[in-house]
């Protein structure tokens, strides 16, 4: 269920009456404004994008969105989540962000928010542009923080 020690929980009951535990995510919450986000940078890039919360895809841009939504962040991406670093696509390990999927990513940026890493922003690659060039790279940083500063604030 990828829930960690420290990790906040929304705790309800469903129809029938039964106590339902969900992992809390602050992006999840974001989900319209992740979206916006998403479709904004698709579109400035030329290049779909996704944005994750750290579990899963919360917002797709660029590409259908049935088929990436709520799927689960590949271990790939979670490592470098966990050890709060960017990917870039340099020619030598592809990145897959979403398990089970072959999407690949040319930039990946972990969403930060009160010392935290929440999330991920990720620009995926495409036969036509398979290659990252330096305003993607900004985009999604810009993008990360940007995600980020709105959940402090949020």
């Amino acid at each position: 269920m990828h829930i960690r020690e420290g990790d906040s929980l929304e705790i309800f009951t469903d129809s029938d009456g039964q106590v339902v535990f969900k992992k809390y995510s602050p992006i999840g919450e974001m989900g319209h404004l992740a979206a916006q986000y998403a479709d904004t940078l698709a579109k400035a890039c030329g290049r779909p994008v996704l944005i994750f919360d750290r579990d899963r895809v919360v917002a797709v841009a660029g590409m259908p969105k049935r088929e990436l939504i709520d799927r689960r962040v590949s271990a790939s991406l979670d490592d470098y989540l966990t050890a709060r670093k960017s990917y870039r696509r340099d020619g030598s390990r592809p990145l897959c962000p979403v398990e089970n999927h072959d999407v690949e990513a040319v930039a990946a940026d972990p969403i930060v928010s009160a010392g935290d890493v929440a999330g991920a922003v990720c620009l995926l690659a495409t036969p036509e542009r398979p290659r990252l060039t330096e305003c993607d790279e900004k985009l999604a940083q810009v993008a990360a923080v940007l995600l980020g500063k709105q959940m402090e604030e949020g």
